[in-house]
């Protein structure tokens, strides 16, 4: 009978929030300043409402583009309570993306 061996990792959370800081909620200056382009033409309403459906670690790309696109991530109410609530779920997240 063979037997599987499960391997438990476990997170620093310290270095886990080092590196992986949250953006979300904070309104400081995006890493860089590109202009979002033609999604710039759509309302905000739409935008935001394209924004609820894209994945974490790309809305975590999309909140460093621009002031505008930080501001429009920054007023998602769904992932500002994920953020304040499950940071570290969602740095884990995230780090998980990079890695893969």
């Amino acid at each position: 009978m063979r037997s599987d061996t499960v391997t438990l990792r476990t997170l620093n959370l310290d270095k886990l929030r080092a590196a992986v800081p949250l953006d979300i909620g904070q309104h400081d200056q995006p890493t860089t300043l590109q202009p979002l382009g033609l999604l710039q033409r759509l309302p905000n309403e739409i935008f935001c409402h394209v924004l609820a459906s894209v994945d974490i670690p790309t809305l975590m790309s999309v909140l460093r583009i621009s002031h505008a696109a930080l501001s429009l991530v920054n007023s998602l109410p769904e992932l500002v309570l994920l953020a304040n609530r499950h940071g570290d779920v969602l740095r884990a997240v995230v780090a998980s993306e990079a890695q893969a």
